[in-house]
């Protein structure tokens, strides 16, 4: 590890822990009615959660079957984990791109 790579982690770190929530609450804004967002929002938070445990409990259940005297018991699942979440984002991210917000909320029927 360098200082140069921990810096760029720190960095990357910081921005996306401070864009998330605004992309999140943008996103769902342009979704949800103002009576409802909350409600959106808790239901898009949940979702993802739902999504993310199962790679969760793979990872360290994969963490956990690897030998613990060597350090790639570690940074292999890590490593593959970060890739497929980078994938998926730049996927998502293309997707958003492409597809846009609405320029009015989407009402819904009664």
């Amino acid at each position: 590890p360098t200082w140069v790579a921990q810096e760029a982690v720190g960095a990357s770190s910081a921005m996306v822990m401070t864009l998330y929530p605004i992309i999140l609450t943008k996103y769902t804004m342009a979704y949800a009615m103002p009576n409802r967002l909350g409600v959106v929002m808790g239901l898009l938070a949940t979702y993802m959660t739902l999504l993310t445990l199962p790679m969760m409990f793979a990872t360290y259940a994969w963490i956990s079957y690897l030998p613990s005297d060597s350090l790639e018991h570690l940074s292999v699942p890590l490593q593959a984990r970060s890739i497929l979440g980078t994938a998926a984002l730049v996927l998502w991210a293309a997707h958003f791109w492409y597809v846009g917000l609405p320029a009015m909320p989407v009402m819904l029927r009664k």
